[in-house]
């Protein structure tokens, strides 16, 4: 090879080894996603949120674009959010996910858990639930990242006697939240390709001086 190819080659591939590190590395940041739910109780008792055992949800979800930092503030106005239903029976194993844009939070697991005591006034109800969770985040680019979140969700109706009489209505809210980035740490097959682009670069070197 000439040793203007050998430099075109060594250039190659070394764009090619750099190219991942502009992602390499943990997700952080922080985005809070809304939503409402596709089954309630019927009407009849004061409780709304505050007693699911299962959370039965939309799946289209909206991702609070104002409020996100760090990865998820460069999501734009078209990117989309999907949820799950989450199952709170304590013998069953937690495993829920939320889609937001191209990133995916696997929860797996649940914890202080708040059901709080139904309010009501002459003509209203409201209630609310709360709990955190944990799992991992996943994106395109990114080595898997842990994060904890806050879910929590409020309900009210119409009301007559402390009991639901019509305008069953709830909405829920979650904050996912990765950790402060760590420093990106370039992959085994990047490093493997910047080790040839040098070699190539320093054969080069010695052909000059040959």
């Amino acid at each position: 090879m000439t040793p203007k190819s050998i430099l075109t080659a060594a250039t190659a591939i070394l764009v090619l080894a750099l190219a991942p590190l502009s992602h390499a590395g943990y997700i952080n940041g922080d985005v809070t996603v809304d939503g409402t739910f596709s089954k309630l109780p019927d009407v009849g008792s004061s409780s709304i949120v505050s007693n699911l055992g299962f959370i039965d949800v939309d799946r289209s979800a909206t991702i609070e674009l104002g409020t996100a930092t760090g990865w998820f503030a460069s999501l734009g106005a078209d990117a989309a959010a999907r949820a799950n239903n989450i199952n709170l029976d304590p013998l069953q194993p937690i495993h829920f996910t939320y889609t937001v844009g191209d990133f995916t939070f696997l929860a797996n697991h649940l914890s202080n858990l708040v059901r709080s005591t139904p309010s009501c006034t002459d003509n209203a109800c409201t209630d609310a639930l709360t709990f955190d969770i944990s799992g991992v985040v996943s994106g395109p680019g990114f080595s898997t990242t842990a994060f904890t979140g806050t879910w929590s969700a409020v309900g009210s109706c119409a009301a007559h006697d402390n009991k639901c009489i019509s305008n069953v209505t709830g909405s829920w809210s979650v904050l996912l939240d990765p950790p402060v980035a760590d420093a990106a740490v370039p992959e085994p097959g990047s490093v493997a390709l910047l080790g040839l682009a040098f070699s190539m670069l320093g054969l080069m070197l010695r052909r000059r001086k040959a």
